[in-house]
Order: structure tokens, then C-alpha cells, then sequence
């Protein structure tokens, strides 16, 4: 690819009408040429004013705004729709509570220049309030960047990524099995890098997001990452092939789900015990850090909230996806 190219602009959305005029209203104001982009809405069976609000978007800008519904699926399966009916050589995703910086469109789609290269990924900056639990996602700057190891970018976050839709169209998009917001990410990214593709990370290429300003949205979140993360692992590591019926290897495997609730439950025990007693060391952490005493308490408390959904989450996953049926295959 070269020159600059058509990009579609993928956005799902489920209930959130109250920010997506200002998401829309921030990709309007792209320093991308206009004719070289489109914004796809995926309504995932919202039952607010999400239709009429873009309907009303339409009028007041000059960028090709579209508007697909589906009943509710999931994050996954919006996308694909979005893909499906996306025009654009490469693609961009962002979220419906996001607003967009005005040179992002341009920052998140350069870098192509390798036929491997099949993503890049941006920077998330928190739009910092007064909320204690939004304070500490800033702070601890959740989500900011692509995940990262030794060899190199392991995932883009689709809250500020782009694609070559050629490389999506390889993989058969993202798993539609994921009907929750988290492992459908890094499922795709993996399923990438398998062919051969990698990602980059282009930290010029900025969105803003609001985050969750309740313990029961933190909670939610990293339950939902956890059990993400579970599937990821039982996808590429089957622990029951249900197709074997009446083998010693089914027989071996259906009395072993009782054992695993078992350990896992007296395991996430002690884990959890452990993690209250780091508390007071983790608030130290914090105080050291330069916060003050109310913060550096609430912070740590949040980390245990946080570590632990993400533990719930896992071990809940991990029992259901062996009962689903999970196996190591492309979709």
C-alpha cells in the first residue's frame, strides 16, 4: 500500500447514545481528507436513541456516515458486520465512548509499508474526572498501549487500532464466540501472528476514553478479561474433546471437571487471601509514589478488586469454555 488510501472507520455501539455524538462529532474534525473515509455505526440491538442520534449526525457533516443494526451479539460480531460492509482498504476501530484526536485517522493508518504489517495500534489516554475509580484507571494508565513482550506488540486493543482488511479477511475476522467486551482482541491478534503478520504501535495516533467511575463497572470489565483469557487458553489447549463420546479419554475428562472447581476454588482462596494482605504494602507502594494516604489506600484496594475479578472471571471462563467446547481452531 501507498499514498494515502481509503479507510472505513468501524464503531460499535450497545446503549451508549449519551457519547457518541461527540465520538462522531470528533472524527468529523479528522485532518484526513474527507473523501478518503467513511464512519460505520453498529448498533448492537441498543434499545436508547442511538439510531435517531446518527441519523442526525448525518446532517451536519460531510463524511459518509452509515448505520447498521443487528440484534444483540456482542462487540465481536459488530465489528465483523462493520467489516463485512466497510469500503475502506484499511480499517479502523474505536469505541463509541472515545473521542478521537484530530490527526489520528492519519497517525493510525501509517506504517504500512510492509505487506506483513497487518495492524497498528495507538495510544489511550484516560479523560480524567473526579471519580475515585477513574482517577485510579488514569493513574495506573489502563489499557494506554498495545501488550507488548520480548518479541514484540502480542495484541492491538480495537479502542485504537486500524487493519488491512485483506489480513482480517484471512483470519475470518474476530471469533463471534466472544459475546462479551474482552479475549476477542488478542483472539484475532493471535490468529495473525500465526500467519506470519506482526503489528506496530504508533504512540502519535491518540484516543481519549472515559473509564469506569463505579466498582461495579471495574469489576465487570476485568471479570470479562479474565474470562476472555480463559477461552484463549482452552482454545489452544482443548481439555475435553466432547466429540469423543464413550471414550476412556471423555470418561477421563468429565470426572475431572469436578476436581479442577475444586482446586481452582481453594487455589483463587488463597490467592485472594494473600492479595488482601498486600494491601497496606501496595498503599505504601503508592504513598512512595506521591500520593496521599486516602489515594494510596484506594488504589491499592482497586488493584485487589481488579486482580481478583480478573481471577473470578478466569476460573468461571475456563469451567464454562470446557463445557462449550473450545478447541484450538480459527474461528
Amino acid at each position: 500500500m501507498r499514498g494515502i488510501y481509503f479507510a472505513s472507520i468501524v464503531i460499535p455501539s450497545y446503549n451508549n447514545s449519551k457519547f457518541i455524538v461527540e465520538a462522531i462529532k470528533s472524527i468529523f474534525n479528522q485532518s484526513y481528507p474527507r473523501d478518503k473515509f467513511e464512519i460505520i455505526i453498529v448498533d448492537d440491538g441498543s434499545t436508547d436513541d442511538t439510531r435517531e442520534r446518527v441519523d442526525g449526525m448525518r446532517k451536519s457533516g460531510s463524511v459518509s456516515l452509515r448505520y447498521f443494526y443487528q440484534n444483540n451479539k456482542g462487540p465481536a460480531a459488530a465489528r465483523n458486520l462493520g467489516i463485512r460492509n466497510s469500503r475502506g482498504e484499511i480499517i479502523a476501530f474505536v469505541d463509541s465512548d472515545c473521542v478521537v484526536s484530530k490527526t489520528w485517522l492519519q497517525e493510525i493508518s501509517r506504517g504500512y509499508d510492509n505487506q506483513r504489517v497487518a495492524g497498528i495500534g495507538g495510544t489511550i489516554r484516560g479523560i480524567d474526572d473526579n471519580s475515585i475509580i477513574n482517577r485510579y484507571c488514569v493513574y495506573v494508565k489502563i489499557k494506554e498501549r498495545p501488550k507488548m513482550d520480548k518479541t514484540g506488540i502480542v495484541y492491538l486493543i480495537t479502542a485504537n487500532a486500524s487493519f488491512r482488511k485483506c489480513c482480517l479477511d484471512d483470519v475470518g475476522g474476530f471469533d463471534e464466540r466472544y459475546t462479551f467486551a474482552g479475549g476477542e482482541d488478542p483472539d484475532l491478534c493471535y490468529r495473525l501472528r500465526k500467519m506470519d503478520y506482526y503489528f506496530k504501535y504508533n504512540p502519535r495516533a491518540v484516543i481519549f476514553n472515559r473509564h469506569k467511575k463505579s466498582l461495579k463497572g471495574l469489576a465487570n470489565t476485568y471479570f470479562h478479561y479474565g474470562k476472555g483469557e480463559s477461552l484463549l487458553v482452552l482454545k489452544n489447549k482443548s481439555e475435553w474433546d466432547i466429540t469423543r463420546t464413550f471414550s476412556i479419554k471423555w470418561f477421563f475428562n468429565f470426572f475431572k471437571i469436578p476436581v479442577i472447581i475444586v482446586l481452582m476454588a481453594i487455589v483463587n482462596f488463597i490467592r485472594f487471601t494473600l492479595r488482601l494482605v498486600k494491601i497496606p504494602f501496595k498503599s505504601l507502594i503508592y504513598y512512595s509514589q506521591g500520593l496521599d494516604v486516602k489515594d494510596s489506600l484506594s488504589f491499592s484496594i482497586l488493584d485487589y478488586v481488579k486482580d481478583s475479578s480478573f481471577k473470578l472471571g478466569f476460573s468461571i471462563g475456563y469451567i464454562l469454555g470446557m463445557f462449550k467446547g473450545f478447541k484450538n481452531t480459527p474461528q
